[in-house]
């Protein structure tokens, strides 16, 4: 059986906390520190306060489940496990599509002469005027138009329509962090749980830990 109780003696705590903790804060690590251009949202338009954010999220989550997983609870846990995991999987398909959809290429001025390219996030529709002018002018490709637009992306969609596009892959991003850290997090507390057969906050008390012994009563 998967939920079986196993002895892994006193080395058995270690395992379900240095899984769970590591494997968290590896996550965040790549996901933020590690920056992952190739599906990230274009840096301009992340709040400097998202990994703020983020952490916070992922530390209360962290907390309540290290406070919920026990062993009545751990078949809830691994359930809880396979729901993020399904969570990140979806929330992930989503972003990755909305970021190719919404995501375009703009030159900025670097120098005098120079220019470099910048990703920046369009909205879901163009206005009214842009949509004339694509069509007048038998543009294929909104890409094009934006380049005939001098890289001005107002003139193609509102503030409104821009703003509600990085609003929703900003939530998309976080949902992404948030299920893929708790997901691993009571994965790992699922196995400590497992592994010691006690609640996983209760290696916190002393006497409480494989191998220490009990406290002697005072005499009077």
């Amino acid at each position: 059986m998967i939920l079986t109780e196993i002895n892994a003696g006193p080395f058995a705590p270690v395992v379900g906390y240095v899984g769970a903790i590591l494997s968290a804060v590896f996550l965040i690590w790549r996901l933020w520190a590690h920056r992952l251009v190739a599906w990230r949202s274009p840096e301009e338009d992340l709040p400097n306060t998202a990994p703020k954010i983020v952490a916070v999220l992922c530390a209360v989550g962290i907390v309540a489940i290290w406070l919920y997983a026990e062993p009545a609870t751990l078949s809830s846990l691994v359930v809880i496990a396979v729901v993020f995991g399904a969570a990140l999987v979806i929330t992930f398909m989503a972003y990755a599509f909305l970021t190719g959809a919404l995501t375009y290429t703009v030159e900025r001025a670097h120098r005098a002469s120079e220019t470099h390219p910048e990703k920046i996030v369009g909205g879901p529709r163009l206005r009214r005027d842009a949509k004339m002018a694509k069509a007048t002018h038998k543009v294929n490709t909104v890409q094009e138009l934006l380049r005939g637009a001098t890289y001005d992306p107002d003139k193609l969609w509102s503030r409104i329509s821009r703003g509600m596009a990085k609003t929703l892959l900003l939530l998309l991003f976080l949902a992404v962090m948030v299920s893929g850290t708790l997901c691993i997090s009571s994965t790992g507390f699922a196995i400590q749980v497992r592994l010691t057969g006690k609640p996983a906050a209760a290696v916190t008390n002393a006497d409480q830990a494989p191998g220490a012994q009990p406290p002697e009563k005072e005499s009077r």
